[in-house]
């Protein structure tokens, strides 16, 4: 099938600016000339690519679809011409990264770095965003990857390919403030010890897990796999932490740790980083309880060599402390 690319630029043109008659303003045309391209463009897919509501017009499902591919390709015509007007022999190669809300910025400066060092050509597109926004994003072609810690649900029918690139061990922190308190003039066994009883790193260390029982606790949000992992662990181990917060925000549940609201698990992969920038101190390790990190690309074929280095490089920065 032959597509005449001056009706799909009208189209994309209309679609970006939301509407016939400033797409027609922008292109110099009349709004009938730029109504009857788009029609001979649905006629020619056989689809239609946009729906009247009311007085406005709306992109249908294929619209969309056609609109995402429409953007990468007239992206790289700018691209294109940029490079040819600069003179520059080398095309920046355009790589979508997708972000769950809740990974750790250190971490994926890690994954993300090791790749770029070896490649001077790749234009990264970082988008925040929850699982479900950003698997729609995917979807529609508008992401190449995404990078989470959240695994994807069983039942959810996606055209997607979810990969493990990595794992990282948990720990536990502590405030300065829990820390540095000094010893108590009425000694207890950790297991009685209350939110008040005094500790020190040592002590805290040494007495782990069971420093944890009663103990106020920032954790991760409520009904995520970690949480629900570190509870169990809990279980077993016979503590009742006082848990003070639930953050989604990994950042925000570090600085609320730091701020006396609590000691807080976060991952050892990023263990020098958290004592550094957030001035806690690491008490110890959860047995069996790991962190998982995914990329999920559209196909199980992965295409963009960015995102094939990071799948090569992601391996070796595995926390297995």
């Amino acid at each position: 099938m032959q597509v005449n690319y001056n009706h799909l630029y009208y189209f994309w043109v209309t679609a970006t600016e939301g509407g016939i008659s400033r797409a027609a303003e922008k292109l110099h045309l009349a709004p009938q000339t730029v109504s009857a391209q788009i029609a001979a463009l649905e006629e020619r897919l056989g689809r239609a690519l946009f729906i009247k509501r009311g007085r406005t017009l709306a992109l249908t499902e294929f619209g969309a679809l056609t609109k995402s591919y429409a953007d990468e390709m007239f992206h790289k015509a700018q691209e294109w011409l940029h490079t040819a007007a600069s003179g520059e022999k080398h095309v920046a190669t355009m790589c979508r990264v997708g972000l769950t809300d809740g990974l750790p910025k250190t971490l994926i400066s890690k994954w993300l770095s090791p790749a770029l060092d070896n490649d001077q050509h790749v234009l990264l597109d970082c988008q925040d965003g929850n699982l479900d926004e950003l698997l729609a994003q995917l979807t529609l072609h508008k992401l190449d990857m995404i990078l989470t810690d959240l695994p994807l649900i069983a039942d959810v029918e996606l055209s997607v390919y979810c990969q493990n690139i990595g794992y990282s061990d948990i720990g536990f922190f502590a405030p300065m403030s829990e820390i540095k308190r000094p010893p108590s003039s009425k000694p207890k066994t950790p297991l009685s010890s209350s939110p008040s009883s005094a500790t020190s790193n040592e002590q805290l260390t040494n007495t782990f897990p069971v420093c944890l029982h009663q103990k106020r606790m920032v954790m991760p949000g409520f009904n995520t796999s970690l949480t629900r992992s570190l509870m169990q662990w809990f279980e077993v181990n016979e503590i009742k932490p006082d848990i003070t917060v639930y953050a989604n925000d990994i950042a925000l549940m570090k600085s609320l740790g730091r701020d006396g609201f609590g000691m807080f698990p976060a991952p050892l992969i990023i263990k020098e980083e958290i004592m550094d920038k957030f001035h806690v101190g690491y008490i110890g390790k959860a047995d069996n309880v790991t962190q998982e990190y995914h990329l999920i690309t559209p196909q199980r074929s992965i295409v963009h060599p960015f995102v094939a280095k990071i799948v090569s490089m992601a391996a070796g920065l595995n926390s297995v402390s």
